[in-house]
């Protein structure tokens, strides 16, 4: 019995089969996507993948007893996250609050899953990860098909990065470098520094476009070209050396924009003590003579492909990394994304709902009989009595649900859950967090907050960026005029220069206090 990772794509599904997460893959395969059944990460037809995927284990006599799958979806989204020092059981609620307090309601349209890399017992850091259940219902849906246990929904980003580092060959894993995974119609911009996954970006575009000019360019269907570029025999075709580079600027410019965004965000607001020391490259949409060149001209970076091959798998690693990702373990991580729904925790609270309500129904036949005989009264009485300890259990059962997914109206029993980690871990809480909902809407169109940090029972610091001063001394008066708040004074205000020398924006830093509460 193995496990598997798969990677299911719009063109080619990617599985890879192991022992188990700590040895090697021993097999890897390429299966056509039935037409139509994915698109953008979304698996709109699982009975048509899961059929393709059967096939495949049939003819290949694979039984399976773990089922891992990476998903890639515009729909996917991830935040880093910075928290007080709490136990085990009380991460996944508080990461879950945190996320609540920019995402309302985010617990009840998403699965949320994190990656821990502080170690248990140290302030909490690490990035949360977080997709709509809906699109995850499509992978269950396609587990239960195949029969196999589904352990993990994986972001693909992090899969991809985890095999880099497993297999990559990297000069140093302190550094921070950029890994870039082209797809045919989408591609994956991840910056990892010391091993950590810092940001993640998808961007919906992949080689297609350059199939297209070369398609347009050489006379030849898109399909052909496909082949054409993902084998490198441009000679073959009569396609010259010297051509490559206008296909690469024109076929690639919109991921070399997203990659410039990404780099821009990353050494503004992380990368100034460990900026990007250079590009990694895989996926089939890389295979293309004149990528490498082209992104090392325009990022003035070194641009290194993934090695072509891991161990004795005969497929090539670019296409194959992100699922080799998920039957990998991670050295940086102590606890990794999971972003399968708790279906356990949501049959456990439909299985005790069903026999409460078979209880009441029952002990309310009793009650009727009982009433005849002793009367209206005494009914009353144990009704009532039956009633109070119905609502008991129910309020004792939400109390030991640590993470309910998809529960019923669980908004409170979070906050609630919550509130007691930050207290019982001495951490400092802002109480009323209306107030920073009241800071929000004083914030002048030109100014944006990026954090709040507590530094006391009624005091907070604000950092963020404004586009002049000017805006910073408009949010001022502004909270000094509300009587919601105290006092307001301003920290460190830094400009940021364009090459001219003039000002572009400016970052500050304000302390409020909530004294007038």
């Amino acid at each position: 019995m193995s496990i598997l990772g798969i990677d299911i794509g719009s063109r080619r599904i990617k599985v890879v089969e192991a022992k188990s997460r700590r040895r090697p893959p021993s097999q890897a395969f390429l299966i056509d996507t039935p037409a139509g059944a994915v698109h953008d990460g979304e698996i709109k037809d699982p009975a048509a993948v899961a059929q393709a995927i059967r096939e495949l284990l049939e003819q290949r006599q694979i039984r399976a007893k773990e089922l891992h799958f990476a998903i890639k979806t515009p729909q996917l989204a991830s935040r880093s996250f910075s928290l007080p020092a709490m136990k085990p059981e009380e991460v996944a609620p508080a990461v879950e609050f945190d996320l609540s307090q920019s995402f309302p309601g985010i617990q009840q349209t998403n699965t949320i899953g994190y990656i821990r890399y502080s170690k248990p017992g140290d302030p909490l850091t690490g990035l949360a990860v977080f997709c709509p259940t809906r699109v995850l219902d499509g992978y269950v849906e396609l587990a239960k098909l195949l029969n196999i246990p589904l352990l993990r929904i994986d972001a693909g980003f992090n899969a991809c990065a985890r095999a880099l580092m497993k297999y990559g060959s990297l000069p140093s894993a302190q550094d921070a470098f950029m890994l870039l995974e082209v797809g045919v119609e989408s591609s994956q911009v991840v910056i990892l520094s010391g091993g950590r996954v810092m940001l993640s970006r998808f961007v919906p575009s992949g080689a297609h476009s350059a199939d297209q000019i070369l398609a347009s360019r050489f006379g030849v269907s898109e399909q052909r070209a496909e082949e054409i570029r993902s084998q490198e025999r441009y000679a073959d075709h009569g396609i010259a050396e010297k051509d490559l580079p206008v296909v690469a600027r024109l076929g690639y410019q919109t991921i070399a924009e997203q990659i410039k965004q990404t780099l821009d965000f990353y050494q503004y607001n992380m990368g100034k003590e460990s900026p990007v020391s250079g590009i990694y490259v895989t996926g089939g949409g890389s295979l293309f003579e004149g990528l490498e060149a082209f992104l090392s001209e325009t990022f003035a970076l070194p641009v290194q492909r993934v090695p072509g091959r891991i161990g004795e798998l005969e497929v090539g690693t670019d296409f194959i990394l992100t699922a080799v990702g998920l039957l990998t373990e991670s050295p940086q991580a102590f606890e990794d994304v999971n972003l399968v729904p708790d279906l356990r925790t949501v049959a456990a609270e439909r299985s005790k709902k069903e026999r409460q309500a078979f209880a009441y129904w029952t002990v309310g036949g009793v009650f009727g009989a009982f009433c005849v005989f002793y009367g209206g009264l005494q009914y009353g009485k144990y009704y009532e009595s039956r009633r109070q300890q119905a609502l008991n259990a129910e309020m004792k059962a939400y109390a030991e649900v640590n993470v309910v997914k998809r529960g019923i109206e669980d908004a409170n029993w979070r906050i609630e859950s919550a509130d007691l980690v930050m207290a019982e871990s001495q951490a400092v809480s802002i109480g009323n967090t209306e107030l920073l909902d009241g800071l929000k809407a004083l914030m002048p169109d030109g100014l944006f907050i990026r954090t709040y940090t507590a530094e006391g029972p009624n005091v907070i610091t604000l950092s963020g960026v404004a586009k002049t001063r000017a805006d910073i001394a408009e949010f001022m008066n502004r909270i000094r005029g509300e009587e919601a708040f105290g006092t307001v004074s301003a920290g460190n205000i830094s400009a940021r220069l364009d090459a001219g020398g003039a000002p572009t924006d400016y970052s500050f830093a304000l302390t409020v206090n909530f004294s007038r509460q």
